[in-house]
Parts: C-alpha cells; sequence; structure tokens
C-alpha cells in the first residue's frame, strides 16, 4: 500500500512538473490583436499626416491673398507665429504634467515624502514650473480668444 502511494505521489510530481503551455488559439488571438493595433496606429498616423499637409496647403493659400507688409519683418505674421508657438509650448507643458503625473502619482501635491536628492529636485521643479506657465498662459489665451470673436 505504502509503495503504491510512492508511486502515486512520484506520478503526481512527474505531471505537476510539467510545463504548461498557453494554447494555440489564445496566442494567435494575441498576434492579431497586436497586428490590429499596430495597423489601427498607421491609419491614424497616415490620416494626421494628411491633415497637417492639408493645413499647410490652406496656409500658403491664405498667405498669396495677404498684403506684402503680412509677411515683412515685424509685420503681423510674426505675432501669429508667436501665438502658435505659446499655444505649442502649452500643449507641451500639458504632456509632461500628465507624464509626470502619470509615473509619479501622488507626488505633485505631497512633496513631504519626497527624496532629497538632484533627480527629485529636477522632477518637482519640472512638475511645478510647467504649471506656472500654462496659469499665466491660459489667461493670455483667453484675453487674446475674447477679442478674436
Amino acid at each position: 500500500m505504502q509503495e503504491s502511494n510512492n508511486q502515486l505521489r512520484e506520478a503526481l510530481q512527474r505531471e505537476t512538473n510539467k510545463p504548461v503551455g498557453e494554447p494555440p488559439e489564445v496566442i494567435d488571438y494575441q498576434k492579431m490583436f497586436t497586428e490590429t493595433k499596430t495597423f489601427s496606429k498607421t491609419i491614424d498616423l497616415e490620416l494626421r499626416k494628411l491633415d497637417v499637409q492639408q493645413a499647410l496647403q490652406h496656409v500658403s493659400y491664405l498667405c498669396t491673398y495677404m498684403p506684402d507688409s503680412f509677411m515683412a519683418r515685424g509685420g503681423d505674421y510674426h505675432s501669429v507665429q508667436q501665438f502658435l508657438l505659446m499655444s505649442r509650448r502649452l500643449f507641451k507643458c500639458d504632456m509632461l504634467t500628465a507624464q509626470v503625473k502619470e509615473k509619479f502619482p501622488g507626488s505633485a501635491g505631497d512633496l513631504s515624502n519626497t527624496l532629497k536628492s538632484p533627480a527629485a529636485d529636477l522632477l518637482t521643479s519640472a512638475s511645478l514650473e510647467p504649471g506656472c506657465f500654462i496659469g499665466s498662459f491660459h489667461s493670455r489665451e483667453s484675453v487674446t480668444s475674447s477679442r478674436t470673436r
């Protein structure tokens, strides 16, 4: 009886030590899902590329009807470029702030448990400075948008 019990234990141990593989359907499904996701990202990037090309063409059409003083040095063209630069910086600051909040949750408001190191100081300044910039730009943007309406 003990001998048969030992044989059953050994058989059970051999069976449990076998590597368990994933079924082929799951692997194929995951591969198909990854390919579909990659394909949809490719389509989105191509559509964005088309949008950019059309926007550039639109601007070139508009510039042909502008007076020469618009494109001259110090003209209104540079003012428009400054507004675009500020909105581009605002967008980048929003992206940076979102990445910092995602990578280091809970550290934006509570700095008491922050490590005292150069890296932590850099992270703190990187997360606080864009906030100041974003606030001041939002106030300027609201003023300029109310004038253009």
